[in-house]
């Protein structure tokens, strides 16, 4: 007998027949790897960073600065929950960028919270030839490999110098201002879209990239071009 009804989704899975909105590397199994191309830029919007914490209700907050009084409503440390204690956690730094994956069917909100790949990130983005303009997707992929379990996780990151095709450079472009990654430090919905005269936390406005105009859609719908990994 099932207790659930059987289209019921576990608490520990995602809806198949929703698309995944959201990656963290934590998803990937030990030995498992994901190819991802970064989106755009602090400047346009597709990048924030800050602090985050989740509320005693299980909710997600973000913030660009450290929130000084997170005590009000955050929730238990892991171990507190397990334990039936009563400590609470604190607010980690986090890094949230647009993405393209190759093993996901459309644009992603990449959560980056581990220091070790946030460094690999910063080094590579120093190598003078591995740039993201301005709005655009970067001319390169990390290829990103889980080592370990739990406290011995270890996450090698890789990366290959080849520019995006015509195709999802033109599809981006089309798609791009349907993503602002700053929504998500009032609680709302990164892909609802870019509002009207908004800019980017500390930045100046974003100049318009092509000819095509922020909500038009290219022909095909929401169905992206083959990738050029």
């Amino acid at each position: 007998m099932s207790i659930f009804p059987s289209n019921y989704v576990a608490t520990n899975q995602e809806d198949p027949a929703v698309p995944a909105k959201y990656f963290e590397l934590k998803k990937l199994a030990d030995g498992e790897s994901t190819t991802i191309r970064l989106c755009g830029t602090g400047d346009s919007g597709h990048c924030i960073a800050g602090y985050q914490y989740f509320t005693m209700e299980g909710k997600p907050r973000r913030f660009p600065t450290f929130p000084k009084s997170y005590m009000d409503d955050i929730g238990l440390t892991y171990d507190a929950k397990k334990s039936g204690g009563t400590e609470k956690a604190v607010p980690t730094f986090f890094l949230a960028w647009a993405c393209k994956r190759k093993e996901a069917d459309d644009y992603q909100v990449f959560d980056i919270t581990q220091l070790k790949v946030r460094e690999a990130i910063e080094a590579i983005l120093n190598i003078e030839d591995y740039t993201i303009e301005n709005g655009e997707m970067a001319n390169f992929y990390l290829t990103i490999t889980r080592r370990g379990q739990k406290l011995d996780t270890k996450y090698d990151v890789t990366p290959v110098l080849k520019a995006a095709s015509a195709a999802e450079t033109k599809h981006w472009h089309a798609r791009a201002d349907h993503m602002w990654l700053p929504a998500l430090f009032e609680g709302g919905d990164p892909f609802e879209g870019r509002p009207a005269g908004s800019k980017a936390p500390s930045q100046e406005p974003m100049t318009r990239r092509d000819e095509l105009g922020a909500d038009e859609e290219i022909a095909g719908g929401r169905e992206l071009p083959a990738a050029g990994w």
